[in-house]
């Protein structure tokens, strides 16, 4: 009778155990699933509180040996801290062909010879951020390598590691 009992407790701990752990796969793979959002440029998000706005200056082409510069600028409108993550967070723009470009975040890890070349307040500039503060604006530089053009590039994505999120900015028709 002991025996009995002590299978039955064990089987259905196993059962249990199971059945957490197919429920624990199903939701982590649920949650990896990243929510998608599109933004025209120069416009906020509900969703996010966050408003967005790309520019390309071609006069800045030659501020970063081997680089043009996109910027993107962020401002927060919501009532909570938006974290960023330089080791997770991915950027990238689709050009005006439709191919998808990655952008550079941090020239100090990926390209060591050119950081050590730019100016100390430079350096500050382009370094990505960490978080935007409840209402503060933040400018995003992301690199590409001089053989990208950025004329007319469609949108610029993000994938944000902390909101589990693509955000998609679609670029503006140009008024010239």
């Amino acid at each position: 009778m002991k025996r009995t009992r002590l299978h039955g407790i064990l089987f259905l701990s196993i059962v249990s155990l199971a059945g957490c752990a197919t429920t624990g796969e199903r939701s982590k793979s649920a949650a990896k699933k990243p929510q998608e959002i599109v933004v025209p440029a120069g416009t906020q998000s509900p969703a996010l509180g966050l408003a967005f706005d790309v520019s390309y200056d071609p006069a800045t082409n030659h501020i970063i040996p081997g680089y043009h510069i996109l910027t993107v600028g962020i401002t927060n409108s919501s009532i909570r801290v938006v974290q960023l993550n330089p080791l997770e967070d991915r950027w990238g723009l689709v050009d005006r062909r439709g191919s998808k470009r990655s952008a550079l975040l941090n020239l100090r890890h990926k390209d060591p010879d050119v950081w050590t070349t730019l100016p100390p307040r430079l350096k500050q500039l382009i370094e990505y951020p960490l978080y935007i503060g409840l209402g503060e604006t933040h400018a995003i530089d992301l690199l590409f390598p001089n053989n990208i053009v950025l004329d007319d590039f469609r949108e610029v994505h993000f994938f944000s590691a902390n909101l589990n999120a693509i955000i998609r900015i679609y670029a503006r028709e140009s008024t010239e």
